[in-house]
């Protein structure tokens, strides 16, 4: 059984980002629980401490302070963010009868609703004028979600399809139903061949097939992505949350 580990450096910084701001708040709590205690006389009213002291106080509230800020960008801004990647892979001989062959590549969208994110990411796509759609996994955040997934497969137009990888979130949920429902193919230990004059390209979910041009999986960590075997591509979840790869195949 695989148990992932963080390095020790993603642990120290993840450690001091939670506890940074839990140190502040209780520093500001101190130096407001002895303001209380001396109005009340529980204390001397010459009687100070070190947390009440003017760097102390002001510094744990810019702490804090920019902790929100953080928090409010994350929600308001950064969720709503979609960024497009373009990568160019030179291949020997043309694509399905095309020099240049476009693939989108987009990973793990978390549905929740339709919201101001989807129909942008549906925007950029349809600029993007892709032959080939390929998503590789964790579509949805639970099972109302379904009818956001259906609406946003929908959406999804290309002359080659439509076709996704099941990730780890997607084997509890009706994920192959609803990619049936809106005319898009989900791959689960399968593949699917595309022929044109002669030309053909397999998608391909399981590592097995060496001969696949095409393999789509949902991978994390680098120790459980498998070698490519000779494929042309290898496309991997996680590329970046919000994020659409758009890998666009140039024949030389």
């Amino acid at each position: 059984m695989f148990v992932p580990s963080l390095p020790p450096d993603a642990t120290f910084l993840l450690s001091l980002i939670f506890f940074t701001p839990l140190a502040a708040l209780l520093l500001l709590g101190s130096a407001l629980s002895y303001r209380l205690a001396r109005c009340f006389g529980r204390i001397p009213p010459d009687q100070r401490f070190w947390v009440e002291r003017r760097p102390v106080v002001w510094g744990s509230a810019a702490v804090l302070l920019a902790y929100v800020l953080c928090f409010a960008y994350g929600h308001a801004i950064e969720a709503h963010w979609v960024e497009v990647t373009r990568t160019e892979v030179v291949v020997k001989t043309p694509w399905l009868g095309h020099e240049r062959f476009r693939i989108v590549h987009l990973s793990d969208l978390h549905l929740e609703e339709i919201g101001r994110r989807e129909r942008r990411v549906v925007e950029l796509i349809r600029a993007e004028k892709p032959h080939l759609i390929l998503l590789t996994g964790d579509y949805m955040n639970h099972r109302g979600a379904g009818p956001a997934l259906r609406e946003f497969l929908g959406a999804l137009e290309a002359p080659y399809g439509v076709v996704g990888a099941e990730g780890n979130w997607d084997a509890k949920f009706i994920t192959a139903d609803l990619f049936a429902s809106s005319g898009a193919s989900l791959l689960v230990d399968d593949t699917k061949l595309i022929e044109k004059d002669g030309r053909w390209l397999i998608a391909d979910r399981p590592p097995a097939l060496s001969s696949a041009a095409e393999v789509i999986e949902h991978a994390k960590l680098p120790s459980q992505r498998p070698a490519r075997g000779g494929r042309e591509a290898h496309l991997l979840a996680h590329p970046g949350e919000e994020q659409i790869m758009t890998i666009e195949r140039g024949a030389t």
